[in-house]
């Protein structure tokens, strides 16, 4: 891993006019911090992309028994290799019962939608 001093970075702060989306970037790097890319109809999700190629995708849901399909803000170019979901609502299971490179879907044990927290890591 590359020696940066990171306290003589310059960061930057950037959005859209409508104030839904913004990016935090390290200049003079690839690192970035993206906050607030809808991806889907009941999502709101982000990423992170890390020194040495590794990304971060997270973000939160309504899901239920049906099952909520999450599409990556910046899809894995190589491997995805771990995911996790949870919900802070009372007698409620959530899980990621499938995912790839591009996206992922998280099923509830609940026919009500449950606020749903969820990530995923991969290169």
């Amino acid at each position: 891993m590359p020696n940066i001093d990171y306290a003589y970075q310059f960061l930057t702060l950037q959005g859209n006019t409508a104030g839904t989306n913004g990016a935090i970037q390290v200049l003079g790097s690839n690192t970035q911090l993206l906050l607030g890319n809808a991806n889907t109809a009941n999502a709101l999700s982000s990423y992170i992309t890390l020194p040495e190629g590794i990304v971060q995708n997270m973000g939160s849901c309504n899901a239920n028994s049906t099952g909520t399909t999450i599409t990556f803000g910046y899809p894995y170019q190589s491997n995805l290799y771990s995911t996790g979901a949870d919900s802070n609502t009372v007698a409620s299971t959530v899980a990621v019962t499938s995912a790839n490179t591009t996206k992922l879907v998280i099923t509830s044990n609940t026919t009500a939608n449950v606020l749903v927290y969820w990530q995923a890591w991969g290169i």
